[in-house]
């Protein structure tokens, strides 16, 4: 989510969604007062104007050199830093920095040493709590929820905001707002964007997702999840860090797959308190395990995923692989309108072909080899063939087919079709 502050802004009384008070951290452990409003396209943060706002509006506080405030703006690796103490045993210890690694954001502060006593966090009061307590204050992409109250973050990750609500009721209505502006948003961004590409490359779906990342990709352990921002366009199935801004930024994503070539699993085990998740594994042998904040955005892209799928093999219609058959050099096609047929080089002539219901069974080595075992109504009523190829791309046949097969059943289901229209 994204949020602008404002001292002192004016708002179109018409153009406003949702408004009310609010509590936003102050740097004292319970936040002040604040108004937040909800237009069509900009979240607004009203605080009042105090001699003490004005005096603290850089990223040190110079005029007390005993007590400061720093701002540190965490990066990819991290905040860069360590800390020791925190109640233990019923015996209050100090909160103090124990390592500041070079290079690191608390480093480029110049303002953070090891020996300092940390006394507040994000607006809360460290006093009381435990070593973990303390930690998960300044960690983002762990799963400890605040009673009543939801994060706030810039585009870019680097600054958040905690929003502290009156109770759980007023907390689910900013929550609900929110997303559905959100989702709004996109929509008229997808339309936007869709007027100046080609029909076959049309965005179907933008949004904000957290992937759980493997161990050792953090330098703190307790740092799970990074930010990602997913988007599906035409065949492909694009994740970037940030939003690309521009036409030559949607290029430079750090992960691309062709949708027909992935395979989308919502039945998953938990890894950790995290519930709306899904994983995208790949042809590739890639598996990304997201998080989503809700249950509606974990429906909407499943949704949108299953469009993207239904309309790149309808588009694509067929796919050839080079393998061998026999010891032969052929080609093995899916065609979605034919189903199965195996392409004899030497000769230049089909040696079989079979339609997709005729497929009894398959299974694979996940390397080379694929089996295939399919009815033969020529030879009898129970006749089976077997037919084995050799393909160094068999995950791709395997997920291809997988494709393949999800779009001939959303092509006949019309309860799927009710619930997810094809557009």
């Amino acid at each position: 989510m994204s949020a602008a502050k404002s001292k002192n802004r004016s708002t179109r009384t018409l153009d406003v969604v949702h408004s009310g008070m609010v509590l936003l951290s102050d740097g004292k452990g319970h936040g002040k007062p604040a108004r937040l409003i909800l237009t069509k396209e900009v979240l607004t943060v009203q605080t009042a104007v105090s001699d003490d706002d004005a005096k603290s509006s850089g990223v040190v506080d110079t005029t007390d050199s005993s007590v400061r405030i720093v701002t540190v703006e965490k990066g990819k690796e991290g905040l860069g830093l360590s800390i020791k103490g925190g109640m233990s045993g019923g015996q209050a210890v100090p909160v103090v920095v124990s390592k500041v690694i070079p290079g690191l954001a608390a480093a480029q502060t110049g303002q953070l040493f090891v020996g300092d006593k940390i006394l507040e966090v994000n607006g809360t009061t460290v006093n009381g709590l435990t070593h973990e307590e303390v930690v998960r204050l300044y960690l983002w992409g762990t799963d400890k929820l605040r009673s009543n109250a939801f994060e706030l973050r810039t585009v870019d990750g680097r600054k958040s905001g905690i929003i502290h609500c009156e109770d759980a009721k007023a907390l689910e209505q900013w929550v609900r707002h929110i997303e559905q502006h959100i989702e709004a948003l996109n929509k008229k961004s997808i339309k936007m964007s869709n007027k100046y590409l080609h029909p076959s490359d049309h965005i179907t779906y933008i949004g904000w997702v957290e992937e759980r990342m493997p161990e050792g990709y953090f330098e703190d352990p307790k740092l799970k999840y990074e930010q990602r921002f997913l988007i599906l366009k035409g065949s492909d199935l694009c994740v970037f860090e940030t939003p690309p801004l521009n036409s030559e930024e949607l290029d430079r994503c750090i992960s691309l797959h062709k949708i027909y070539e992935t395979v989308l699993r919502t039945a998953l085990k938990p890894k950790d308190r995290r519930i709306h998740i899904f994983s995208i594994d790949s042809s590739q042998g890639t598996s990304h395990y997201f998080s989503v904040q809700s249950v509606q955005q974990l429906q909407h892209f499943e949704s949108a995923y299953y469009n993207s799928v239904y309309k790149a093999v309808t588009s694509v219609q067929t796919r050839t692989f080079a393998c061998s058959f026999e010891g032969r050099p052929a080609g093995f096609v899916l065609d979605f309108k034919q189903g199965f047929s195996l392409y004899d080089i030497p000769t230049k002539k089909y040696i079989w072909q079979y339609s997709f219901d005729e497929l009894v069974s398959s299974s694979d080595d996940g390397k080379m080899r694929m089996e295939m075992i399919f009815r033969d109504p020529e030879k009898g009523r129970d006749a089976k063939e077997t037919k084995e190829i050799e393909c160094d791309q068999v995950l791709s046949i395997v997920y291809t087919l997988h494709a393949f097969y999800v779009t001939l059943m959303m092509g006949i289901d019309p309860e799927f079709l009710k619930a997810s229209p094809l557009e």
